[in-house]
């Protein structure tokens, strides 16, 4: 599926090229250090006071701002025991679905509604494996 979207996209024409900044700057790794930060706070104080509707809340809310916090914190979670394992995959897939939604939404109002429906699509098959496997758990 993803080869089709690649092709589809490929075949609609050249559209205008992004510029992205230098990852490698301090003030980005310390803006990405207090966002992770706050997430694994957040994430573990959730789960204890709420349990796995906590952890859920977290998830959404994180995923929208850092889907990678999320999991790293979730995955410590997981390993010390504090979450099951399906619990975990869910409010993973939870953060990064919330995280596509919010990244459809902004190459929707951003881009143009071309560009929405690709991101769309593209996440709907990123999407597919991990809710099928959520599924088999």
């Amino acid at each position: 599926m993803g080869a089709l979207i690649h092709r589809w996209a490929r075949h609609e024409g050249r559209g205008e090229h992004a510029t992205a900044g230098n990852p490698f700057q301090l003030k980005v790794a310390l803006k990405f250090g207090v966002v992770f930060a706050v997430i694994v706070f957040l994430s573990k104080v959730a789960t204890v006071q709420l349990g796995e509707r906590g952890l859920f809340l977290a998830s959404a809310v994180g995923g929208t701002v850092d889907a990678d916090s999320v999991l790293v914190s979730i995955a410590e979670l997981a390993g010390a025991g504090t979450i099951n394992y399906q619990a975990g995959v869910a409010a993973i897939l939870l953060a990064i679905f919330m995280n596509g939604l919010l990244k459809s939404g902004f190459a929707f109002f951003a881009g143009s509604r071309r560009f929405g429906w690709r991101m769309v699509a593209g996440f709907a098959v990123m999407f597919s494996p991990g809710a099928a496997a959520l599924l088999m758990l």
